[in-house]
């Protein structure tokens, strides 16, 4: 689990990165329509869910180390638990900080799902008698807002009280939803957040993105209707209108951000061409930089190499990474490679230990051996 929790704090670095990313690009974006915002998105869930990347010269991202992660691995705290061995003696055990670090994260991790399950089935409660209008819509008096229910089979429920004259336009927005699939991408981001409950900025991510997501499905709706169609459509989110009971809420109609999705529905233009091509063409340049690496340093250094031997003088070992350096007498040009391991393992050789590798090269011979630390 401490290993699973480091690599979370690490995707969890690089996915904060993007998500700063797209919150400042959605400035200019505020014109153009919500789809494109709502797209970017996908790249921050990218970044939490792979740990890995494709290698590119246009990446954006910036390089990081795994110091911080050897080094709370490294780190114990002064906390020790007596215990009994079978002969009676007593023994104390001493914990890391990235052990209670981990419990302390999974605990949260457990509290957020369960809390998202126990909304799940209440609400799946709250709709059991629901009575079947036509296909996959239902009707109930124990709902206040339409929305989806559902993964497999999803349903749109809509409360009995709602005006016939309100249903055309909500079913359109309903369908919108179920049709781009985000009654499975919703509850998916949702497990996501719960992995990564200790960082605000994924908190703040996923209302973001959810506020995305109904904006844009408002305006797909409105595409082609008329003023009068928007003055409804803004009228029916105000009475539709509800307070969410939990962070894992079904797509509803009437909730999430209601006062920003009425001023947008009544301010909504057909977008003209460019500024979609230009949305377009910055979106690709975002998804292409930031979904990417960089080239690994050992790859991007490689031509300097050679210079960097020749400027060391008379050390002969040169560690690329973090400019550790070595004495001259430990390892010469006559030394076997397959020894420098073990002069690493037998402590001859020292690296510091927050280091995942260290590159050893000679000065005098044009070659030189990578070490990875496990």
């Amino acid at each position: 689990m401490m290993t699973f929790f480091m690599t979370l704090l690490e995707m969890s670095l690089s996915a904060s990165v993007v998500a700063l990313a797209v919150m400042l690009l959605r400035i200019p974006f505020k014109k153009a329509p919500k789809i494109f915002s709502y797209a970017l998105w996908s790249v921050v869930l990218f970044r939490l869910i792979f740990p890995f990347g494709v290698e590119s010269r246009f990446s954006l991202m910036p390089t990081f180390t795994n110091t911080v992660s050897f080094e709370l691995a490294s780190t114990t705290m002064p906390i020790n638990v007596a215990s009994y061995s079978s002969v009676g003696q007593v023994t104390n055990s001493s914990f890391t900080l990235v052990q209670i670090m981990s419990l302390i994260w999974f605990l949260g991790f457990l509290t957020i799902l369960i809390y998202g399950v126990m909304g799940y089935v209440k609400l799946k409660k709250q709709v059991y008698f629901a009575t079947r209008v036509r296909d996959n819509i239902f009707e109930t008096d124990t709902i206040t807002t339409p929305f989806i229910f559902g993964f497999v089979r999803p349903k749109i429920y809509f409360p009995t009280h709602i005006d016939p004259a309100q249903h055309e336009h909500i079913l359109l927005h309903e369908e919108r939803h179920l049709k781009r699939l985000d009654h499975l991408i919703k509850p998916f981001a949702y497990v996501v957040l719960a992995l990564y409950w200790f960082n605000p900025l994924i908190w703040l991510s996923y209302f973001l993105m959810v506020k995305d997501m109904e904006m844009s499905c408002d305006e797909a709706v409105l595409k082609n209707t008329s003023a009068d169609l928007r003055k409804i459509y803004a009228t029916s989110l105000l009475n539709l209108s509800t307070v969410g009971n939990g962070f894992l809420n079904p797509i509803a109609f009437g909730e999430n951000n209601v006062k920003d999705r009425v001023a947008n529905v009544l301010d909504f233009k057909e977008t003209k061409k460019w500024v979609v091509l230009m949305a377009t063409l910055f979106m690709s340049i975002f998804i292409i930089g930031f979904a990417s690496n960089r080239p690994t340093l050992a790859m991007t250094n490689e031509s300097n190499v050679e210079d960097e031997m020749v400027a060391s003088g008379d050390e002969k070992i040169q560690n690329h990474y973090m400019s550790n350096e070595f004495p001259p007498d430990e390892i010469n040009d006559d030394t076997p490679f397959e020894n420098v391991t073990d002069e690493v393992e037998t402590g001859n050789i020292e690296i510091a230990p927050h280091e995942l590798s260290a590159e050893l090269f000679s000065e005098n011979s044009k070659s030189g051996i990578i070490i990875f630390l496990d």
